[in-house]
């Protein structure tokens, strides 16, 4: 990995210099997609991803990234813009019961609740909480919530349904050392322009013994091998840099994190699918075939993606961080 230190590395680029420089490792980047579009949201431009070349590292990164008006735009029509923000069900009539079978909706369950479904119930701050969803979800099992956001519309609408949701980057709000028994990023820290500065405000709101739980896309995932610029993962402008587990555990640990356990999990791979099938589609001539088609696509692909991970364990959709300071 490359040797430049990683707090020199970040300053470089949040400066607007070095864009090439791989931002976890440091090492110079490839070109991997030169001008990808936004399938999901539509928000104009075309961008510029480079890929890191060291296989202990592996991370993706626009490079420039958006300026502050581009990424204005590109979050106007965002999911979390809705009161809710429910997955659509699948068509195929027996996909519930083979979910069962094979066990995914535990496992999904247990992403959604951020592998803090066994933990005590405690103080839980849900950074980049969005719409507010799982922050209900942690309430009624029992969890002191609050949310951070920095989308004053999604900050909005999490408020109205009676969360406690602090508006503002999370180092600048200036809350409270050791606070909170648990921190969960779910799908926040691909979208920071500084994720060392989240991540090392997080260790320091940390409890004793608290845990910090990072779920993002992951840039080795089979999702992204088979789909490449189709891939849902990538989603630029939004995405900033998309982690490996590798990176995604480096991350954790150059930002003071010592216990440190890194994996990935494909629970949510028909959703990637799904997404990634859709992608060059016209949603608004959506039909019930197609919806079927993607469906039945995704979980073949699903299921070849099981077998595939009993050779390499890194080809989950997501890369998951549970974490202590």
């Amino acid at each position: 990995m490359g040797s430049e230190p990683y707090s020199s590395v970040t300053t470089r680029i949040n400066d607007g210099h070095g864009w090439d420089a791989c931002p976890v490792c440091g090492a110079n980047g490839k070109v991997k997609y030169p001008a990808l579009i936004d399938h999901w949201f539509e928000s104009p431009g075309r961008w510029r991803m480079l890929g890191c070349p060291d296989a202990g590292c592996g991370a993706l990164w626009l490079a420039p990234p958006p300026s502050s008006a581009e990424l204005a735009a590109a979050y106007s029509n965002y999911y979390t813009h809705s009161p809710t923000s429910d997955e659509p069900g699948s068509p195929w009539p027996f996909a519930s019961r083979l979910k069962r079978v094979m066990g995914v909706e535990r496992r999904r369950r247990r992403i959604y609740l951020m592998y803090l479904d066994a933990a005590t119930p405690g103080r839980l701050l849900d950074v980049g909480c969005g719409n507010g969803d799982r922050l209900l979800q942690f309430e009624n099992l029992g969890w002191e919530v609050e949310g951070q956001e920095v989308d004053p519309e999604a900050q909005l609408i999490a408020s109205s349904r009676g969360l406690k949701v602090h508006l503002g980057d999370l180092p600048s709000l200036g809350l409270d050392a050791g606070r909170y028994d648990a921190i969960i990023l779910n799908h926040v820290v691909e979208h920071l322009r500084d994720a060392p500065a989240v991540l090392r405000e997080c260790r320091r709101l940390l409890a004793p013994g608290g845990r910090l739980v990072v779920v993002t896309p992951n840039a080795a995932s089979f999702g992204h091998r088979l789909f490449r610029s189709a891939w849902r993962g990538l989603e630029p402008p939004r995405h900033l840099v998309i982690h490996t587990r590798r990176s995604l555990e480096t991350l954790c640990r150059m930002c003071g994190f010592s216990d440190v356990e890194a994996f990935c999990d494909s629970a949510n791979a028909t959703f990637f699918y799904v997404s990634s099938l859709g992608a060059n589609d016209d949603l608004r001539a959506e039909g019930l075939w197609r919806s079927r088609w993607r469906s039945i696509a995704s979980w073949s692909l699903f299921m070849l993606a099981r077998a595939l991970e009993l050779i390499d364990h890194d080809i989950g959709e997501e890369s998951v961080v549970v974490a202590r300071p």
